[in-house]
């Protein structure tokens, strides 16, 4: 119920803004046209059509495990009597809103872009199997996760979908097996119970030290005289050397666009330095980092840009974070960091939405 809730907080403003008029989509969302065009920066002719395929792995995986007889949460039937329950609400969803919110692809190819159905599918096979299996081990969810997350960004590089179109589509997944396991589970009641019925509890233990890994993607809105906005997508680990404190590592892939100009340029950072984290409340906790480090842009990147940062630049971070645990293992955080880039003085304020694996 608590992620059920969660994705639904998520997915009502995207419904909201995608039922724009189209003429005031895509193109006039900084998120959006910021993703996009750091596509476009890095890989403007990429087209593969993997991700036709991927979606369905982690249900794959699913079936195979079962048939090899692995014990998991349900017997067949009632597995596949939730995952009946749970396609039929994905795919309810996922085509009403299509064909309700009528928003016009990047490629400009047909207006049935939000939500993406690729990304609700494989995140909806993802979420089936953590339900089933996530108690065997944390690393088969884990495994799930990260080819529907992979599956996702395949669609904005592919240029079928928007950012937000991917992150709505990942909502409805996990929402859609949410509400069928409990549709399910009410209807069977204790009938049909595998030996790992038990879902994982919340058990992170404050004394522990935890390792982690997380995705985050962010868009920085520039600040001052050299502002320089544009999205971030970051990749970090933290690695502990306290139950409270951590060493983080951070990289990035970055689209910068300077203040005033629709021109855009990539640029990689790496980044170090020391995170905090204070569990409260059962499935809440907080962050704070300060990050050190630097980046360089690319040899095609705008005049404008080059002249704020120059080929390369060092970078400051510093910024909290309010994360919700979803499960033993796993987490979703909010995030807003100030961000410098010295010598050239140029600020930034980034906002962001990440997810967390951690053992």
């Amino acid at each position: 119920m608590r992620k059920l809730i969660l994705c639904l907080a998520l997915l009502l403003p995207l419904i909201a803004q995608a039922q724009t008029p189209i003429e005031q989509q895509s193109w006039k969302n900084d998120w959006d046209y910021d993703f996009r065009a750091m596509r476009f920066n890095e890989i403007p002719s990429f087209k593969c059509p993997y991700d036709d395929y991927i979606q369905y792995a982690p249900a794959a995986a699913l079936l195979i495990t079962k048939a090899c007889r692995v014990e998991g949460r349900s017997d067949w039937g009632r597995m596949l009597a939730a995952d009946a329950f749970s396609t039929a609400i994905m795919a309810s969803l996922v085509s009403g809103i299509k064909y309700t919110a009528c928003r016009l692809r990047p490629d400009e190819s047909t207006r049935n872009s939000f939500p993406s159905g690729h990304t609700a599918t494989a995140f909806m096979c993802a979420t089936m199997l953590h339900k089933e299996y996530g108690s065997v081990s944390p690393w088969i969810s884990f495994g799930g996760y990260a080819v529907a997350s992979f599956t996702g960004v395949s669609r904005m590089m592919n240029n079928r979908h928007w950012c937000t179109d991917v992150i709505a589509g990942a909502a409805i997944g996990v929402a859609a097996v949410e509400l069928g396991y409990l549709i399910n589970d009410a209807i069977f009641k204790d009938k049909h119970r595998g030996a790992r019925w038990e879902d994982p509890l919340f058990n992170e233990d404050p004394l522990l030290k935890y390792w982690s890994l997380e995705c985050v993607y962010g868009h920085r809105w520039g600040i001052g005289s050299n502002a320089l906005s544009g999205a971030a997508m970051l990749a970090q680990a933290d690695l502990p050397f306290h139950p409270r404190f951590s060493v983080r590592a951070r990289l990035g892939i970055n689209t910068l666009r300077a203040e005033g100009s629709q021109d855009s340029g990539n640029f990689y950072d790496g980044m170090a330095g020391l995170s905090f984290n204070y569990p409260f409340a059962k499935v809440l906790c907080v962050e704070a980092d300060a990050l050190l480090g630097g980046g360089g842009n690319r040899s095609r990147c705008p005049e404008e840009i080059k002249a704020v940062t120059g080929r390369s630049f060092g970078e400051f971070n510093c910024g909290a974070a309010v994360g919700v645990r979803l499960g033993c293992n796993f987490k979703v955080k909010l995030l807003a960091e100030y961000n410098l880039i010295f010598p050239a003085n140029a600020q930034a304020v980034l906002l962001g939405l990440g997810t967390a694996f951690f053992w």
